[in-house]
Formats: structure tokens, C-alpha cells, sequence
């Protein structure tokens, strides 16, 4: 939700700030983009080293309190920043749940974990779409004024009120332990960024295609997941709120569809 809620409000923040298409491509893009893929890296580093849980919270608080600070910009930039803070929170979530995965379960039920990790974030960018479309459409279209804060438009209290409930739910990391990890034996290679590059040097052409095809198609599958929404509104004229329980509806069936078929 704290990552695609930009889909449904980016038309309310396109108006506020007089943004160009361009300008709210960034938003939707880049911004988030840029930290999330460089990070990754040195979050596996980080992963591999310390408490798997604990880096879980700090990142989904993290996210959750760039997504309530996104709610707050009253700039472009300001705006622009509270993006990045959510790719870089976000950018934990999977060497942390994929190792986590990897030390908890016995190798037959690890694909199915990984199965229910994916499913879980198809079904979630669907069911972001209905929560964001709903409360943009149940609050007063010309926003409220909160104590001590001011008035906020409906694209700010829905950020707003989107980072704040995820701060507690960070807490579910509590509820399983954290797995011992696997033991290193003295013929493992030692988990070093010097090892990892010279890894790819000697199987490049391997890896090049794995990422040029799957930099391809997230350019497809991302294009079209973040401008449907605004394509649906200013070519019919389709409500928000509609657009989020139509449109997220139709897109948690078709990944579950997925998952469904992809596993047999």
C-alpha cells in the first residue's frame, strides 16, 4: 500500500503542485526506483550479518514513517524524498524475507513459501488500489484540517494515515522466531561484496540476460500497473474509488489466478 497508493492519488497531486506528466512520473517511479535497486545490495550485506527481525521492523517503520512524511510534503522535492525514503525501507523487505525463508524451512516447502511471498505482493498492489480509491473517496473532497498539523488535502491525510497503521503492524515480525542460521563450512566462499562482484565477472553472460529480460519486463509490467489508473480516470472519467475496487478487484483475482496456475 505505502508503495503503490501514489497510483490513485497522483491526478490530487498532479493538481496541488502543477505538475507535468513527467514530474509525476518521477513520483511514481524513480523516486521509489532508484534506492530500492542500489540498496539491495548492502541490505543483503546487512541482512547476512545481523538480526533478521530486527531489520524487518526498523524497515517497515522506516517506510511507514516516509510514507506518513510523503503526506506532509507541501513540495515537489519534499515529496520527492518521502519516495526514496519508501524504496529504501523497502528495499530490506526481500534478502531479509528470502533468507529468513531459506534457515526456517526444510528445502521441499521452501518453494511454496516463496510462492506465498510472491502471491502476497500481487495480491497486495491490488489491494492497495481498494484501500487507497476507498479512503480517497469516503473523505470530504476538500480535505481536513488536523490540530496542530493544518489542513491536508485527500492525497496527504491517505498518506498520512497509510504510514501511521503501518508503524504498529511492524510488530507481526514478532509472532515467528528468528532461525539459526545455516553453519559455514570451511570450504564455503566468505559472504563478501569482492566475492559476490567477482562471482558475476565469471558467469556475465548468464547474468546480463537474467537482468536485461527482467529490467524489460518490469518496464512493461510497472508502466502499465502505474498509469492504468490515471489512463481510466482522464479518459472516462472514472471516480477514484471506483478505479481502486474495480480495478485492485480485478487485479488480486488475476494474481491469485496466477499463482494458482504458475504452481501446478
Amino acid at each position: 500500500i505505502d508503495r503503490n497508493a501514489l497510483y490513485i492519488l497522483i491526478d490530487y497531486i498532479k493538481a496541488d503542485f502543477g505538475l507535468t506528466d513527467a514530474q509525476s512520473g518521477l513520483l511514481l517511479g524513480a523516486a521509489f526506483a532508484f534506492l530500492y535497486a542500489f540498496v539491495g545490495l548492502p541490505a543483503g550485506y546487512l541482512v547476512d550479518r545481523f538480526n533478521r527481525r530486527h531489520l524487518i521492523i526498523a524497515a517497515v517503520v522506516f517506510w511507514s514513517l516516509m510514507t506518513a512524511f510523503s503526506g506532509l510534503a507541501n513540495t515537489f522535492g519534499l515529496l520527492f524524498m518521502g519516495r526514496m525514503g519508501v524504496g529504501l525501507g523497502e528495499a530490506f523487505l526481500s534478502p531479509a524475507a528470502g533468507s529468513l525463508i531459506r534457515n526456517a524451512l526444510p528445502l521441499q516447502h521452501r518453494a511454496r513459501a516463496f510462492g506465498v511471498i510472491n502471491a502476497c505482493a500481487s495480491v497486495g498492489g491490488g489491494l492497495a488500489l481498494v484501500v487507497v480509491g476507498g479512503l480517497a473517496a469516503a473523505l470530504p473532497p476538500t480535505g481536513i484540517a488536523l490540530p496542530v498539523i493544518g489542513p491536508l488535502s485527500v492525497w496527504q491525510l491517505v498518506l498520512l494515515l497509510v504510514g501511521v497503521i503501518g508503524i504498529p503492524l511492524s510488530l507481526l515480525v514478532l509472532t515467528f522466531p528468528e532461525p539459526p542460521r545455516e553453519q559455514v563450512t570451511a570450504t564455503s566462499h566468505p559472504a563478501t561484496m569482492s566475492f559476490f562482484f567477482h562471482w558475476l565477472a565469471r558467469h556475465k553472460r548468464f547474468y546480463l540476460v537474467i537482468f536485461v529480460t527482467m529490467a524489460v519486463v518490469g518496464i512493461g509490467t510497472y508502466g502499465y500497473a502505474t498509469w492504468m489508473p490515471t489512463a481510466l480516470a482522464r479518459r472516462w472519467g472514472i471516480a477514484p474509488g471506483l478505479i481502486g475496487v474495480t480495478y485492485g478487484s480485478i487485479q488480486m483475482a488475476a494474481a491469485l489466478t496466477g499463482i494458482a496456475i504458475g504452481a501446478n
